[in-house]
């Protein structure tokens, strides 16, 4: 415990840290204390007995989780003041999405590292690789049972389930024409990267390219490689390619339908 004075007589703890309407207990070991009227505690000059305030060291960190979606570590019963580490271990077919107090992201890393100060709820949350399966994500997972939540004098917290309303994606597509000599693709065909065509902004999730119509002889891989195939004539084509956004566990997946310009000359 934190704060603590023997003044001989007494033993006493100050500046405990409390917030409005906590709970605080106390939990004394030995045989120290002859009555109850050996412990009070004193608030803004106002005297408690133990029946109505006691003290507690110890915390409760608790984890929500899907266990099929990946694995968590550090959940249990901290000290006040402990640096407590939470690892996510996304499985080989999610990527980890963030960990979240309640509404508030705490960060997207899979280790969260913070000082252990009261009873604490997270939500570890995951998202798909494949955007197919995207539909499981929409509801928080409940939160898996802990033997040490907290102390034996703690409040046991109670499991809490809700839906995750999915946003539009918010994904912005620009192109840029292609410009091409009609002499180099006499010799061989020409590849343009992705960069050199696409510009794409606040895309949620993973980006992928496929071609809807255009010449035969131009191709777009799904990373967004474009080729020209030699002997291409000359003149102006246009290709039109969908770029999807596999979205994630706050936005939906998005297609946007864009126009490329190859232009030979």
């Amino acid at each position: 415990m934190k704060h603590g004075i023997y003044s001989g007589e007494y033993l006493n703890y100050y500046d405990i840290p409390v917030e409005k309407d906590m709970e605080i207990h106390i939990d004394i070991q030995g045989n120290s204390l002859n009555s109850s009227s050996d412990v009070s505690v004193n608030c803004e000059g106002e005297t408690y007995s133990p029946e109505t305030a006691s003290i507690s060291s110890r915390v409760g960190v608790s984890v929500n989780a899907d266990s099929k979606k990946g694995t968590i570590t550090g959940a249990g019963s901290y000290m006040i003041g402990d640096l407590v580490s939470v690892v996510a271990t996304p499985s080989e077919n999610y990527f980890f999405d963030g960990w979240y107090e309640g509404d508030s992201l705490k960060t997207f890393n899979e280790e969260y590292l913070f000082e252990a100060r009261k009873d604490t709820v997270l939500t570890a949350l995951f998202t798909p690789k494949n955007p197919d399966e995207g539909a499981e994500s929409s509801v928080t997972p409940k939160p898996a049972n802990s033997n040490n939540a907290a102390s034996n004098n703690s409040k046991t917290m109670l499991p809490k389930s809700t839906a995750v309303v999915k946003k539009t994606n918010p994904m912005v597509v620009k192109t840029k024409a292609i410009k091409l000599k009609a002499t180099k693709l006499l010799k061989k065909k020409q590849t343009i990267k992705k960069s050199k065509v696409f510009k794409i902004s606040d895309a949620a999730g993973k980006v992928t390219f496929k071609k809807k119509s255009g010449n035969k002889k131009i191709t777009v891989s799904k990373s967004g490689k474009i080729t020209v195939k030699k002997g291409l004539k000359k003149g102006t084509y246009k290709l039109k390619v969908n770029v999807t956004a596999a979205g994630n566990s706050n936005y939906l997946a998005g297609t946007k339908a864009v126009t490329v310009k190859v232009k030979v000359k």
